[in-house]
C-alpha cells in the first residue's frame, strides 16, 4: 500500500481500512518512509524496501510521484498495480505523465 496513512478519508486509509473489514489475512506492507507503522501495518520507506517482491501494489500518491513507484514495482518485480490517483490523462497537465505509466 504505497501511501499508507491514517488520515481519514484518504485512499492510504480506505483501503487499509477496507482490508482490515474484509479481514484480508494475507501479509500487507505499508509504503511510506515518514511510517514505521499505520493501522497495526508494518512501513517501509519504498517499494524497493519490500522484503520480498509482493502480489499487488496499490499506488495512492499524488500523480507525480506515480511514474517512480510503477517503476520501482517493475524492478522488484512485483505482480501488478492499481493506481488510485487523479492528474493524468484526464488532464492537459497529466497527459505526459499517462504516457510515462505505458
Amino acid at each position: 500500500m504505497v501511501g499508507a496513512n491514517d488520515r481519514p478519508g484518504s485512499y492510504g486509509d480506505i483501503v487499509l481500512r477496507n482490508l482490515a473489514r474484509a479481514e484480508f489475512a494475507g501479509e500487507v506492507w505499508g509504503v511510506n518512509p515518514r511510517r514505521a507503522e499505520v493501522h497495526g501495518r508494518p512501513c517501509v520507506p519504498s517499494v524497493a524496501d519490500l522484503p520480498e517482491p509482493v502480489d499487488a501494489v496499490v499506488v495512492a500518491i499524488p500523480a507525480a510521484g506515480v511514474p517512480a513507484v510503477i517503476a520501482d514495482t517493475v524492478a522488484r518485480r512485483c505482480g501488478g498495480a492499481v493506481v488510485l490517483s487523479a492528474g493524468f490523462g484526464e488532464i492537459e497537465e497529466g497527459r505526459a505523465l499517462e504516457r510515462e505509466l505505458h
